[in-house]
């Protein structure tokens, strides 16, 4: 069972399921419609593939399901051992790192302050399909994304499972600059919307105390070790990292990997400070078809400091990784900005 992820309950009725299913944290949901079962398999799976790291083209997806055969069908072709996931795309702030970190910071702050234009949104259009050169399904619907787009619709695109996300992801997780220019349209969309929703809420009144939110992922041993090594240090995290307000969600995502000695439970709590912070960070839920995940989405770049790394009480195999946003008052942020 240690490649257990979630479970999904598909029946008849719903009501003598929904209590004794709580006691069971694997336990995804209770459907007795296969469209909604479906929907919810398909983006618990790109979760997933977050938390592993893992490219479209190395996963399975769950598409078009639209009948009980269907979904026991595609559940059984799933029956492959999961690969160790890629590590969290972050840059250390270190003697031996400091010019690529800076470089980083300075690179986001730069495409933020490039202007919209004609050329910019066409390099946008291009680098999707380029990206998607052999998918007709993707190409077709990049046409339609090219019709329909505007600035406001940003966050809605990012958060469905389309070429949006995943070629954003891509560019940011491998720091690739000349990707990032190509999408700095959407890119500076993005921020510019976790900016205002920030500013909106956090600078119009002060906050009196620290907001917490998780994320839930797997890592690997290797990785994990390395963190351990890495308390008190500050990192920057490439790419827009997705958290929760909800501790159980986290929870799902980390999964309890124990029998599996490459794999590590994580969930980083994540704990925000009441200054002004280096990069913003906004609650997203409003624009999901599932609100219940309480989803805050955190800015590409984003800067925390890390803290305790302990075994979870009362959760055996799962580990937290405290961090904290750092703000613009920090002293050894301010040495390096």
């Amino acid at each position: 069972m240690d490649q257990l992820f979630a479970t999904y309950v598909y029946c008849a009725q719903l009501s003598p399921n929904l209590n004794w299913s709580r006691d069971y944290s694997t336990i995804r949901g209770i459907y007795n419609d296969s469209n909604k079962l479906a929907y919810q398999l398909k983006r618990d799976y790109k979760q997933l593939q977050a938390a592993l790291g893992i490219c479209e083209t190395e996963c399975y997806t769950v598409s078009k399901i639209t009948n009980e055969k269907q979904i026991i069908q595609n559940v059984e072709e799933v029956n492959l051992p999961l690969p160790l996931p890629l590590p969290l795309p972050l840059i250390i702030y270190d003697q031996e790192h400091t010019h690529l970190f800076m470089a980083h910071q300075r690179t986001i702050d730069t495409l933020l302050c490039m202007p919209h234009t004609l050329e910019s949104k066409a390099d946008m259009l291009a680098e999707f399909r380029h990206a998607y050169s052999d998918n007709q399904e993707a190409l077709a619907q990049i046409d339609n994304f090219e019709n329909i787009y505007n600035s406001n619709a940003a966050v809605q695109w990012y958060t469905r499972d389309s070429f949006v996300w995943r070629t954003i992801n891509q560019a940011l997780r491998s720091s690739n600059v000349e990707s990032m220019f190509k999408l700095r349209y959407i890119l500076t969309d993005l921020y510019a919307h976790l900016q205002e929703s920030y500013d909106q809420k956090h600078l119009s009144f002060q906050m009196l105390t620290p907001e917490i939110f998780y994320r839930g992922q797997m890592m690997s041993r290797e990785e994990f070790n390395t963190f351990k090594t890495l308390q008190g240090n500050i990192i920057a995290i490439n790419t827009f990292l997705s958290t929760t307000a909800s501790m159980q969600i986290a929870l799902m995502y980390a999964g309890q990997y124990c029998e599996n000695p490459d794999l590590v439970s994580v969930v980083f709590h994540i704990e925000t400070n009441m200054g002004a912070l280096v990069r913003p960070y906004a609650n997203i839920s409003h624009y999901s078809l599932f609100r219940d995940e309480q989803e805050t989405l955190f800015a590409m770049g984003s800067v925390f400091r890390i803290g305790n790394i302990r075994q979870l009480p009362n959760a055996d195999y799962v580990w937290t990784i405290h961090l904290k946003t750092i703000d613009q008052t920090d002293s050894q942020f301010s040495k390096i900005h």
